[in-house]
Order: C-alpha cells, then structure tokens, then sequence
C-alpha cells in the first residue's frame, strides 16, 4: 500500500490543488486509488500488482482503451506512466453491476447492448487474444510452482479436452475476430442512468465474440437456463445454431484460464485475498461445465477418463 503524498505526485495539479484520495476496494489484480479534484473530477489510479507483467501486456492495453474511446462505453484514459506502469483512468461514477442484477431481462438486454456496441465497433485492436494459447501459457507459468490447489483437480484431463474444444470450435472456420473484453464479470459494467460502462480492458484483444459471451454467461452462474438462452437470443437471434454452440464449447476453457490464473495469483500475489478459494470455485465451476459437455457434446470428451 503507498501513502497520499506518492499517489499526489503522480500529477502536477494534485500537488498545487486540494485532492480527496480513498483507496478502492475489490481489486484482484492492482492497488486501486479514487482521486476527487477541488473540481469534483474523479480519477482512478491503478498501482500493478506484483508480477502482473505475467498476465497482461500493459502496452496493449493501453493502445486498445484509446482506441476504444470512441465508442463511449468505455472511461477515457487521462496518463500512463511507462516507467511504473501506473495508470490514470475516468473513474465512472454509478451502480457496479452485481450478478444478482442481471436477473432482470432489462439488465441483460442493457449489458449486452454494449457488448455488441464493442464488437460491432470495427476498432482493430493493438492484440491477439486466444483462449487457447493462454490456457497453454499459464500451464507452462505454473510448472515452475508446487502442485498445491492443482493436484486436487483433474487439470490434465481438463487440458486435453480443452484441446479437443479447439479443434472443435475450428471447425467453424472462418471466424471473424472482433474486437473483445474477455473478462466480462458482472462488476465490470456500470450502469450510470439507461447508459453502461464497460471498464477494466486489461485482458482486451481482437477475439472470437462467441468467447467474449461464454465468458460473460459464466461469470453470471445464478442463472436459469431459460436466462441464459435469453442472453444468446439478445446476441444472436433466433439463428445462428453454431455460435451458440461455440458459446458452450467455451464454457470450460474460459473457467479453466481463470482457474490457472488465480493458482498464479496464489503463488506470487501480495493482494490482500483468498486466492487459494477463488481458484477452487473456478475450478469446480470446471466440474460444472464438464458434465455439461458429457451431456451435450460428448464428443468433445472422446475416451477422456475424468
């Protein structure tokens, strides 16, 4: 944690004027500081995390929220420091979504609205993201680590049919990459009046849109199945048959990727929180999306004994 007077160093103004600071809570990944000018501006200070380097490519992400701007959904970028990495973002002021939230259709038609504002945006963003290279990726990060949270868990098994899903998802080829959030958690979106906000592009790339949806459906698992369908039929139509199966096959690796991510996190995080129960919950989330994928397309399990 660092004190007022580094957070008030960062801009000239914050020396010369009166600010108001109050450290945010939440953040899994970075130090977050509310910063409210004499003039009632807010500002969002983003302090990386210990190692985050191993997650996201910050020059990425930077070129992206610029990018992003124009269209109006998500905060305006004012600084970026290069030598520390530290960020000055728009802090939006309004109702952070919860899960609970999107139990209301008219929440879910807003949410989604946005998404496809992004999507159909034609911004060409600065990166790549695969889902299935990031799995690999962090696989490789975590051999360097004990087996602790890991070993409970089928996780090589989990690898291979995630394979499998590639291959299968490839099928449907070609896919037209848009520009994509990938960590569409319920409190990244902030309702601010009938307008949505999407915040936290750290994870942002050029995407296959069917991830960028599997991966917002499972963040939201109180939902009925009638709930979900009515996000797939707000996105898709009524048609569409393969990307809502894609939207399926994409349920288990984007669960997977975030299981990997929090063992990371446990490993080298020292952000005050439980990562050892969060990587736990994303990987019995896994176990969920597994007998799905038993059920539904079994294929994809071949003679995978899980």
């Amino acid at each position: 944690m660092v004190d007022e007077a580094f957070i008030k160093s960062l801009r000239q103004e914050w020396l010369e004027k009166p600010v108001k600071i109050v450290r945010l809570k939440g953040g899994i990944t970075n130090e977050l500081y509310l910063v409210e000018d004499n003039e009632g501006k807010l500002y969002k200070v983003r302090i990386p995390g210990k190692k985050t380097e191993l997650f996201i490519d910050r020059e990425a992400e930077i070129k992206n929220l610029k990018a992003l701007e124009i269209t109006g959904i998500t905060p305006k970028l004012y600084e970026y420091k290069e030598d520390t990495q530290i960020s000055i973002i728009e802090f939006i002021s309004g109702k952070v979504a919860k899960k609970e939230d999107f139990k209301d259709p008219k929440v879910r038609e807003k949410a989604v609205k946005a998404i496809k504002t992004i999507h159909n945006s034609n911004v060409k963003l600065y990166n790549t993201f695969n889902i299935f290279r990031e799995i690999e990726r962090y696989n490789n990060l975590l051999k360097a680590y004990d087996k602790a949270i890991l070993s409970d868990y089928p996780v090589n098994e989990m690898l291979e049919i995630v394979k499998n899903i590639e291959a299968e998802v490839h099928k449907d080829e070609p896919i037209k990459l848009v520009p994509c959030h990938n960590d569409l958690l319920p409190e990244n979106f902030i309702f601010v009046d009938e307008k949505v906000y999407i915040i936290d592009w750290e994870y942002a790339g050029m995407n296959d849109p069917c991830f960028d949806i599997a991966d917002f459906i499972t963040e939201l698992d109180n939902l009925t199945s009638d709930e979900e369908n009515h996000i797939k039929q707000l996105y898709f139509g009524k048609e569409k048959t393969k990307e809502k199966r894609r939207v399926d096959l994409y349920k288990l690796p984007a669960r997977l990727w975030w299981a990997l991510w929090a063992v990371m996190q446990y490993h080298v995080s020292e952000l005050d929180f439980d990562f050892n129960s969060y990587a736990r919950f994303q990987f019995n989330e896994c176990l969920k999306h597994l007998e799905m994928l038993k059920e539904k397309y079994p294929k994809v399990i071949g003679n995978i004994s899980l």
